[in-house]
């Protein structure tokens, strides 16, 4: 059995402290560290706020909404 390819998947995310939304990409069958690791950079482009500030827009988002 081998393992699956590390790809990169569009996410769309949102700050929760000025309203920004954006488009960007996670990385997909990765270990959870490094999942995390990446989750960890993200930043509003906005406001410059990061950690719980930025969110995981609603499912039924378009991508540049």
């Amino acid at each position: 059995m081998t393992a699956a390819r590390p790809t990169w998947e569009p996410i769309w995310l949102a700050c929760k402290s000025c309203g920004h939304a954006w488009d960007d990409w996670t990385p997909q069958d990765v270990p959870a560290k490094t999942m995390i690791a990446h989750w960890k950079t993200w930043h509003c482009p906005e406001c410059g706020k990061g950690g719980r500030s930025v969110l995981l827009r609603g499912l039924n988002a378009e991508p540049g909404t």
